[in-house]
């Protein structure tokens, strides 16, 4: 998937400037994640820079009306974005998955069974018998007569190989 060459990125510092290079890096990493889905509207990373920690936030604007968002809190700004685009590629991907569930009628059921399925597949068990009642009627020894049958022949035993 191509990314949406019509995502704009805004990078905001607060606390102190950033420099161009950090900018930058910030912009394009955060601008990657438009790959991830292509509902993405807008992305907005903002840097916060405390004395003891850099904290960043990264917001992404969807199509859909929500806003994502994560934030993280590291030594450097670098190491805290790429933190935060891994955070948000991951969210982004399921968003993508619910909503592909969603157009298929299957939303939030990720491993549960629609009523109808249900019902088909109660129909179907009531069909078949159980397993457990099959493997039961396999085993038991058929009803014979105490005699054997004509030409009915005795199981020879053999001896042990000694070692």
């Amino acid at each position: 998937m191509t990314p949406n060459a019509d995502v704009k990125v805004e990078v905001t510092a607060r606390g102190k400037r950033l420099s161009p290079r950090t900018r930058d890096y910030v912009a394009e990493k955060a601008g990657k994640l438009a790959r991830y889905s292509p509902h993405v509207m807008g992305i907005h990373a903002i840097v916060q820079d405390d004395a003891d920690a850099k904290r960043v936030e990264i917001l992404v604007h969807v199509r859909t009306g929500k806003q994502i968002v994560a934030r993280e809190q590291c030594a450097s700004v670098l190491e805290a974005v790429d933190i935060l685009v891994e955070k948000i590629e991951r969210l982004l991907k399921k968003d993508k998955e619910k909503n592909k569930q969603r157009h298929r009628g299957l939303a939030g059921r990720r491993g549960k069974e629609t009523a109808v399925e249900l019902t088909q597949r109660v129909a179907r068990d009531e069909e078949e018998p159980i397993f457990e009642e099959v493997v039961a009627a396999e085993l038991r020894p058929a009803k014979q007569s105490k005699a054997p049958a004509a030409g009915a022949t005795r199981p020879v035993r053999r001896k042990k190989a000694r070692k």
